[in-house]
């Protein structure tokens, strides 16, 4: 598979964000490459996001990060997750790599010019690739510029 052209997709996706601060998406991947499922980081369905909504801390607790909302997507589609790869450009915090790990996800894919821009989850960042790591879950870290779409990280645009 090309991991810098899936990453692609993911970060077009997660251009689709609303997120005021850190845009993120995830795909779902089967071994033959094609995308069974690609979301970003939105609040939940039917929950409105006004501006006071968007603030932290209160953002933390209403939105759902890209990797949980794959896996919840897939759940609600009839997406079998067992066995397959999730790409997501900026990954994974330790409470959604229990979700990868649970959801039976054998590999993800992540890119380091993304990790470098993890400013304040440098820390959550490497507990959640280290449960991974430790639970078996392949982890792949795709390290070069990839010419994809901008994207907001921690209210700065960002070219990966």
């Amino acid at each position: 598979m090309n991991w810098a052209e899936l990453l692609k997709i993911a970060y077009s996706k997660a251009a689709e964000s609303t997120n005021p601060s850190t845009q993120n998406a995830a795909l779902l991947v089967n071994d033959n490459g094609q995308v069974l499922a690609c979301v970003e980081n939105p609040f939940p369905r039917g929950i409105a996001e006004t501006p006071e909504r968007l603030v932290k801390p209160l953002r933390y607790k209403m939105s759902v990060h890209a990797e949980r909302n794959l896996i919840y997507t897939a759940a609600r589609e009839g997406i079998k997750t067992e066995g397959l790869t999730m790409v997501a450009p900026w990954a994974s915090c330790a409470d959604c790599a229990q979700a990868v790990i649970q959801a039976g996800i054998k590999r993800l894919v992540t890119h380091q010019q993304a990790l470098d821009h993890s400013n304040g989850w440098v820390e959550e960042v490497a507990l959640g690739l280290s449960m991974m790591r430790e639970a078996g879950v392949e982890v792949i870290i795709y390290d070069g510029l990839i010419g994809a779409t901008s994207i907001r990280r921690d209210y700065e645009v960002w070219q990966p």
